[in-house]
């Protein structure tokens, strides 16, 4: 393909003439149908489309919604070849929420931005960037022009005019873009992705059913716990001002009475300020600073009030939430959850409390056992490894070899710190971060990796052995990556950073588990009952007269055993009239 030009055919399909010449185009040949949605926002359950736009490689259509949608629909359900989108996801949400008699046809139904991520999971997937990418120029002017006119104008996505023509226009364009993009990219996930692009298509249906589900919310809860942790927020606020005379957000007057009382700092800022972040300030309420555990406290306060419940309040929908679920989240192809945020939560059931059940159902969890280590071990293939994740408690286990005291058990603390390394292993933390995170001193750190080293040695000539191939790749290929069992690429933003590489294939590999999990969720029955992915936990809404009967199923379809040096399985938690009533267990 050459680049794109600006000056294809593209109509307003606003009177019957114009709809003849659309019918007549229908009949021509071509390798695809692309489709694409103007919408007034992103929330599909209170924001309306405003145009429905078809295309092919050469030539684009747009029609106004609802009057004229009707006859693209129609185009769309008669094609019998590949239909096209880029983020296939909101589209089809959006359409079949619109139009609840219509139904995109999933088995002929492509993503080009699944495409792109497969290809270059390195780069940007947003459509213009993935056609500057593979096809040189693109149809930037339209874009721009748009901007500035909306801009002018004050007009947002809900109120600029229809029949605008940069508008239309830049809705035209996009299917002829997508046309090309996936003329480029389908040959070559074909030959090298086959397998992983069947799983990504899975998934997005998954997740977008997941998404027009959503999770029931408490709302009274909600406003409970908001208007409590406004009342703590504004208490220690006043506490801080009678007593030091500065708010607690302040972090230059904070920071100059601590070093006023004899606290000893030592962590900077790029700024070269002193450091006042959660690591700084957890550090001295160990220690019983009172000031350092209000400022910590107004902090977590005020982001669970922010982020969690007033988002929770103002995003609802008649009582349900519908996060946005980005199946490729990451680079590593994990999933995000946003609007609200659930990647984040932080521990313990306060936030998790404001998810309930539906009328006569019952919350059911599913939690994959210690995914990172399962997969270490599995590439790593270190018998010692093996053999304390088969143990029963990966953790006690590591931490009686590495300290040599085989009373160590669950409750003493050093199984924490063996804990900590296991994680430093898969995130390629150094000695400092393996310290801090650990609560021990750089010492102590240096000889529990030492000898975490020597018990397990199969894990440290994993990360040199991941290392080797990628510095050997960048020589040959110009390109520092490696390939997971899936098939998924993963690639170094640069040479010098091939280490990361290690995090990279444990993160993706275990976000190709999860969606192998949904899929064989989905394929046994289970798909509407899912409501939630969050990390490796898939919560469920199930039926309260069939939780009995398919706890076993979800648990059957969440546990993988074949392929693997340790088997992936999975615990089934529940079932809970709340998701926080798993965290008080």
């Amino acid at each position: 393909m050459g680049d794109v030009d600006t000056d294809v055919p593209i109509t307003f399909v606003d009177d019957t003439h114009k709809l003849g010449q659309f019918l007549t185009w229908l009949n021509e040949r071509r390798t695809c149908l692309a489709v694409d949605t103007e919408t007034e926002g992103l929330e599909f359950w209170k924001c309306g489309v405003r145009l429905i736009q078809v295309g092919d490689a050469r030539t684009g259509w747009a029609f106004p919604w609802p009057h004229w949608a009707g006859p693209a629909l129609a185009a769309i359900s008669a094609y019998d070849g590949p239909i096209v989108m880029h983020n296939a996801k909101f589209d089809t949400v959006m359409i079949e929420h619109h139009a609840p008699s219509f139904t995109v046809p999933r088995a002929q139904l492509h993503d080009t931005m699944i495409m792109g991520h497969l290809v270059s999971p390195h780069t940007s997937k947003a459509l213009k960037s993935l056609c500057t990418q593979h096809m040189g120029a693109y149809a930037s002017s339209l874009q721009r022009a748009l901007d500035e006119a909306m801009a002018k104008n004050r007009w947002t996505w809900a109120t600029v005019p229809i029949e605008f023509p940069m508008y239309w226009g830049y809705g035209c364009i996009d299917t002829v873009l997508t046309a090309r993009l996936y003329d480029i990219l389908h040959p070559q996930v074909q030959s090298s992705y086959e397998d992983l692009y069947e799983l990504e298509m899975a998934t997005m249906h998954i997740v977008a059913s997941m998404e027009k589900r959503g999770a029931r919310v408490d709302l009274a809860y909600c406003a409970r716990a908001r208007d409590q942790l406004g009342e703590f927020i504004e208490s220690a606020t006043q506490w801080c001002l009678d007593t030091y005379g500065f708010r607690p957000g302040s972090n230059r007057e904070v920071t100059r009475q601590l070093l006023a009382d004899g606290v000893t700092l030592t962590k900077r800022t790029k700024s070269g300020d002193w450091a006042l972040d959660d690591d700084v300030l957890s550090g001295l309420e160990l220690q019983g600073n009172v000031l350092a555990t209000t400022v910590r406290g107004v902090r977590k306060a005020t982001k669970v009030k922010s982020t969690y419940f007033d988002n929770f309040i103002t995003l609802h929908d008649n009582e349900v939430l519908h996060p946005s679920i980005n199946q490729l989240g990451a680079r590593t192809g994990r999933m995000s959850v946003n609007s609200p945020a659930l990647q984040t939560l932080p521990r313990g059931p306060m936030v998790r409390d404001a998810f309930i059940a539906s009328d006569d159902n019952v919350l059911v969890m599913a939690d994959s056992d210690q995914i990172e280590m399962r997969l270490l071990a599995h590439f790593c293939r270190d018998e010692g490894l093996i053999t304390a994740i088969n143990s029963g408690d990966l953790h006690t286990d590591t931490a009686r070899r590495v300290y040599g005291d085989m009373s160590i058990g669950k409750k003493d603390p050093r199984r924490q710190t063996a804990k900590n390394a296991a994680f430093a292993k898969v995130y390629m933390a150094g000695v400092d971060k393996f310290a801090a995170t650990a609560g021990v001193s750089i010492e102590e750190a240096r000889t529990f990796l030492s000898e975490y080293d020597r018990q397990f040695p199969g894990v440290k000539a994993f990360q040199k052995h991941v290392d080797a191939v990628a510095q050997q790749r960048f020589i040959e290929e110009r390109q520092a990556y490696v390939t997971a069992p899936t098939g998924r690429k993963h690639v170094a933003d640069d040479v010098r950073t091939a280490y990361k590489l290690v995090n990279y294939l444990i993160q993706g590999t275990a976000a190709d588990v999860l969606k192998m999990q949904l899929r064989n969720l989905d394929l046994a029955g289970l798909g509407p009952y899912m409501t939630l992915p969050v990390h490796d936990e898939v919560v469920f809404d199930i039926p309260r007269s069939e939780v009995s009967e398919l706890i076993p199923v979800i648990s059957q379809a969440m546990n993988i055993t074949e392929g693997w040096a340790v088997p992936i399985t999975a615990g089934v938690d529940g079932p809970y009239e709340r998701w926080g009533d798993k965290y008080r267990e």
